[in-house]
């Protein structure tokens, strides 16, 4: 530097010289102290366990599909609370990858709390009860669902099947169920046998009366309206798709419709004599089934189902049908 400079331009120059090596070694021990801060936090992170699982955890609270479901006992390393949720990172998966998600704290318990709090304190002293009342935990499951359902009861005959119900979740995975509905028609062999029994002797009459021998046709239906209470034991799993059992009784309304024709036309009323066709009876109904429900959108959801029932006449008929549905749950 030429000797001539002004003598405030050479301290300036000496000043910027000697406060450069000062910020940079301000910025190199920031730097190391954060690092250590985090290590300090990341090793006294607290580890909890599943209890009352499986859990199913999400990558945002309460929103989406579950990322993954985590069984009672494994051990996750908790990173923050918020509310009724905590976030979480779960143990290794088979590729040995750590996945960091959200669940419910209900789920959740701290691993060994109790020992190493009695490992360094006192001898414990009579704790009073506590008089706070616990906060009841937010459901987050839907209370209520309707549905209506459509398909075809198969056997002698395929006929369609429609009707609709209503539930009530008792539970997580229980769904208590209230469907009505009408079979269109489940006329079992013994029920067409009795009709050509009553068709043959009816021709018979038809001889002696006018001397003339006439052909019978039976046509015999058996529609069923039905009432059933029961419940849904659905399976927890993380995608859309859950599988489920069904088991259900309650009421059939037999109404047997059976008509006899001669060259097309009905005689039933004529033909027939009073007495030998058969009533509308109310029987005993019981089903059991299962299905799988897909969750379209939000409390939106499809069933598609298969139902076996037995209605316990004398002898019984046997009922087999699958339908489709289109429920929401609120």
């Amino acid at each position: 530097m030429p000797m001539f400079w002004p003598r405030w331009i050479r301290l300036s120059e000496a000043c910027l010289v000697t406060r450069m090596p000062s910020a940079r070694w301000a910025a190199i021990t920031g730097l190391a102290v954060l690092i250590v801060t985090l290590g300090a936090a990341h090793a006294g992170a607290q580890t909890l366990r599943i209890q009352g699982g499986p859990a199913e955890v999400y990558q945002w609270r309460d929103a989406g599909d579950a990322i993954a479901v985590v069984q009672d006992g494994a051990q996750v390393e908790l990173l923050q609370r918020d509310g009724d949720w905590v976030w979480v990172v779960l143990p290794a998966d088979a590729n040995g990858t750590r996945k960091a998600g959200w669940l419910r704290d209900r789920y959740v318990q701290p691993v060994d709390a109790g020992a190493a709090s009695a490992a360094i304190q006192p001898a414990p002293q009579p704790s009073r009860p506590s008089t706070q009342t616990p906060r009841p935990r937010k459901r987050d499951f839907p209370w209520f669902a309707v549905e209506g359902i459509g398909g075809a009861s198969f056997g002698v005959e395929t006929a369609e099947v429609y009707g609709g119900g209503v539930g009530y979740y008792l539970a997580e995975n229980v769904l208590l169920t209230l469907e009505f509905g009408e079979l269109k028609n489940v006329v079992p062999d013994f029920m067409r046998d009795d009709a050509q029994q009553i068709a043959d002797a009816t021709e018979v009459f038809l001889l002696q009366l006018t001397g003339r021998r006439f052909q019978v046709r039976p046509d015999a239906r058996l529609p069923v309206r039905y009432g059933v209470a029961g419940a849904k034991f659905l399976r927890a799993t993380p995608g859309r798709i859950r599988p489920y059992v069904a088991v259900g009784a309650g009421f059939a309304r037999l109404r047997p419709n059976i008509r006899f024709s001669i060259d097309g036309q009905d005689i039933t009323n004529d033909g027939v004599r009073r007495g030998q066709l058969p009533v509308d009876q109310n029987e005993l109904l019981g089903t059991l089934g299962g299905g799988l429900a897909v969750r379209i959108l939000g409390g939106l959801s499809a069933d598609l189902a298969y139902r076996y029932g037995r209605v316990f006449t004398d002898p019984g008929i046997d009922i087999n049908r699958v339908h489709v549905g289109i429920g929401y749950a609120f």
